[in-house]
């Protein structure tokens, strides 16, 4: 009679053992998988709100830094207010002057927008003659005009300015009429000198809020590029997944397993026994792994970062 050999036990009883351990490893890959979801939900809701904050303290500086540009070109024109009025070129008038706080770069569109305004007011005029109505009428026109414009209403204020000189100049004997073009507000508001420091240190404090905001950005992008790949899950999920297939899911297959050629048998034995030991093996190093802590941590190039 040929001998039977069974394997029908030693398979339901891998099997129920990997199940076990199959049961504990998928726990910790799930509740991996789940802290870096959360984590990633986390860092992707600080990334909006930094972008959000970023955004609102960009605007703020680039207003005050508009309002310190247009105040330091005002600066400029008024002090070459001649040139101005002749349409001299801004790099001839920016080599010889003094006033310099601004780029010429800088300076090109306003000085281009101002020579338009003086153009405008001279074309007004009626030619070689300057009269106390005209530029009062000119006056009214520019603020009526610019109203909603605060460089352009003192760029006209200060080329009126510079004719309401040249009048009185020419018309200079005690018993002529001096003319006053209203200047009342001239160079006020936004131009003044206090609120322009302010800005300076308004602009200041904002921008090393937007160094530490730009600073807190780059590390959440450090944090969710690192999170598209996270360290340790794809080794647990490769454990669980052959695993789960050779120790559960073969042997169940194979049951119930009779042969009678012996060196299947000692095969088969052989071969799961030795699975099971090596899926025991790969937990218990996945799971050590995980129990391991260190001060330093590798970002998705495989550098070392605190």
């Amino acid at each position: 009679m040929i001998p039977t050999y069974d394997l029908t036990s030693l398979l339901t009883t891998i099997s129920s053992a990997s199940a076990s351990f199959i049961a504990i490893l998928g726990g910790l890959v799930a509740s991996k998988l789940l802290t870096i979801s959360s984590e990633r939900d986390a860092v992707l809701t600080k990334i909006s709100e930094l972008d959000k904050e970023i955004s609102v303290k960009e605007t703020q500086k680039s207003t005050l830094q508009k309002e310190n540009n247009d105040s330091d070109a005002l600066d400029f024109i008024e002090s070459n207010i001649a040139d101005l009025i002749q349409g001299k070129s801004l790099d001839l008038v920016f080599e010889k002057s003094t006033e310099k706080s601004l780029s010429i770069e800088s300076l090109q569109p306003y000085w281009e927008t101002a020579i338009a305004i003086s153009k405008r007011i001279q074309h007004s005029m009626t030619p070689g003659i300057i009269s106390v109505s005209q530029l009062r009428s000119l006056e009214k026109e520019s603020e009526l005009e610019y109203a909603q414009d605060a460089f352009s209403k003192n760029v006209s204020l200060i080329v009126l300015n510079y004719f309401e000189d040249q009048f009185n100049r020419s018309n200079s004997s005690p018993f002529s009429a001096t003319l006053c073009v209203s200047n009342t507000f001239f160079r006020e508001s936004i131009w003044d000198r206090q609120r322009y420091e302010n800005n300076t240190r308004t602009i200041f404090q904002l921008q090393a809020s937007l160094d530490s905001l730009h600073f807190q950005m780059s590390q959440y992008e450090k944090d969710k590029k690192m999170l598209k790949n996270p360290v340790g899950v794809s080794d647990g999920l490769n454990i669980f997944g052959r695993f789960s297939l050779v120790c559960i899911v073969l042997p169940l297959i194979l049951t119930p397993f009779e042969t009678t050629n012996i060196y299947l048998f000692w095969f088969i034995k052989i071969f799961f026994i030795a699975s099971f030991s090596l899926g025991l093996l790969s937990t218990f190093l996945y799971m050590k792994k995980l129990l391991n802590w260190s001060e330093f941590k590798k970002d998705s190039n495989g550098n070392k970062e605190v």
